[in-house]
């Protein structure tokens, strides 16, 4: 008797053999092989300080994690142009002082050397989608 309620004790801390919390968001499915993501807001990437060095920081951070997380990709993914989109929408950052043609021309100076110095096939879309934004600006 003793031994029929340690197992259905350790079955029930082991949840019957199944995984704990059964959803295993993002994670690969093995089924279909798509990764599956929840949707995730960027309401708060308005900098307090605005100063120049602290917007350059801001959007120079950004750009570095997408440059170096994806090396091989040619696309930006959902988030990453929701999260480069959202930060120059809500800094209004190409109507700050400092943010403009120059600033622009040597940024695609920049990834169009890291294109073709490290084969970063992300560099060319990164550049073609901060220009896109440039040219959409709303002062």
């Amino acid at each position: 008797m003793k031994i029929k309620n340690i197992m259905v004790i350790v079955l029930i801390i082991f949840n019957w053999g199944c995984a704990p919390g059964g959803e295993n968001h993002n994670k690969a499915s093995s089924v279909t092989g798509f990764e599956e993501y929840k949707n995730v807001d960027f309401s708060n990437l308005w900098e307090k300080d605005r100063s120049f060095q602290a917007l350059e920081r801001g959007i120079s951070a950004i750009l570095d994690g997408i440059l170096s997380s994806s090396t091989n990709e040619r696309h930006l993914s959902k988030k990453q142009a929701k999260l480069l989109e959202e930060y120059v929408r809500q800094n209004r950052l190409f109507c700050q002082k400092g943010f403009d043609h120059l600033w622009m021309r040597q940024l695609k100076r920049n990834l169009d050397l890291l294109e073709k110095t490290e084969n970063n096939r992300i560099a060319f879309t990164v550049s073609k989608k901060m220009q896109e934004l440039f040219s959409g600006r709303r002062c």
